[in-house]
């Protein structure tokens, strides 16, 4: 792609998105996952959640995507936040929310092997070039989809 657009005389980046949540994530996915089994008040099984990720709100992700769209940077920038947040303390996060502590099976499911303990976007490359940093900590995303969670039920 970078040879295309050096020869045709135009910019090329690309985003390497991290975690994505929010509104509309498919049903497989972790916050979705958790949150059916917890209003079905069924036991949530989870590895030992103690692996540090780069949770972002999807209109975060847009948002940075729209950014590198519009600019005329080139290469690879990485889509996330630059925070660490734990897979645990989003299922604890959650569980608490629904008053579903005791529904938890942390450690029920293995790890795989091949899976990082930590995966965190290095996002100096986004500030300096593009000026973005998220508006949408992990507790402010995740309380967005509990309200409209609570919405849909009503």
């Amino acid at each position: 792609m970078q040879a295309a657009a050096q020869h045709h005389g135009f910019s090329a980046a690309w985003g390497r998105l991290f975690l994505p949540y929010g509104a509309g994530d498919p049903p497989q996915r972790l916050v979705p996952t958790v949150l059916a089994a917890l209003v079905a008040r069924a036991p949530v099984e989870t590895t030992h959640g103690n692996q540090t990720r780069d949770f972002i709100d999807a209109r975060d992700a847009a948002d940075l995507l729209v950014h590198l769209l519009m600019s005329s940077e080139t290469g690879a920038f990485n889509i996330g936040t630059g925070n660490g947040t734990t897979v645990r303390s989003v299922i604890e996060y959650l569980a608490d929310r629904h008053r579903g502590r005791g529904l938890l099976r942390l450690g029920a499911l293995a790890t795989p092997a091949d899976e990082p303990d930590v995966l965190v976007a290095d996002m100096a490359k986004v500030k300096a070039h593009l000026g973005w940093t998220a508006s949408t900590d992990i507790v402010a995303g995740l309380d967005r989809i509990l309200a409209q969670e609570n919405l849909a039920a009503q």
